[in-house]
């Protein structure tokens, strides 16, 4: 076990980078057919193991704050950072069939995954474990920061299995609870579970649909 420990022998820290375990590796040549990480963490269960309570993850952050802490303007902090870079002029592009995200997260092996009733099995899960307080927001999404905001499925008519599969389970692809927990609002005040905003600043002025004249005959 690796153990790494560090502070800031109770000086201000001047305006510079600094991590703990930093980590680079640095590519020349086009990689193909190759899986390289950064950092890697691993768990791996001998047979018939289960987890009873407790936290279990490969990697781990965990941000602890002292008494009074301001996150002021400016400030970002992340239990997880990813960020992605394309130099000066340079570009990145994406292929079909290729694939490029700030996170990862999917289900492999070939066994079977099942999510009993009362259990959750999610891609991303957020959690709120705080005495006061909550989320000011789930998941946030800066505008113009996608194309889609979010998708499920693939839109298509013809390929059985494109789109998240309906049985008789009630699967829903979108599922949204709200209520006013038990708390009368106030005069004038609005709760919406879905809200939608289209703006449109420009007029399209749509061609008049032409007729059908119908002859008669002599």
């Amino acid at each position: 076990m690796l153990g790494v420990y560090a502070d800031d022998n109770n000086t201000t820290l001047a305006n510079a980078v600094y991590s703990t375990i930093r980590s680079r590796t640095m590519l020349f040549k086009d990689a193909t057919g190759i899986s390289l990480f950064g950092i890697r963490g691993q768990i791996k269960c001998a047979d018939e193991v289960d987890f009873a309570s407790g936290v279990y993850a490969p990697v781990g952050a965990y941000f602890e704050t002292m008494d009074d802490t301001d996150i002021q303007s400016g400030a970002k902090l992340w239990g997880v950072d990813s960020s992605i870079e394309s130099p000066s002029g340079g570009t990145v592009t994406v292929d079909s069939g290729g694939i490029l995200a700030g996170l990862h997260a999917e289900l492999t092996g070939a066994g079977e995954f099942i999510q009993s009733s009362g259990g959750i099995l999610a891609g991303l899960y957020i959690d709120e474990q705080v005495t006061t307080g909550q989320w000011g927001y789930g998941i946030y999404m800066t505008a113009g920061s996608a194309a889609k905001a979010i998708r499920v499925g693939t839109l298509s008519s013809t390929a059985a299995g494109s789109g998240m599969k309906i049985d008789a389970t009630n699967t829903r692809a979108v599922e949204i609870h709200v209520d006013d927990a038990d708390t009368a609002r106030a005069v004038g005040t609005q709760g919406r579970a879905i809200f939608g905003r289209t703006m449109i600043y420009e007029f399209v002025k749509r061609k008049a649909p032409v007729k059908n004249i119908v002859r008669g005959r002599d």
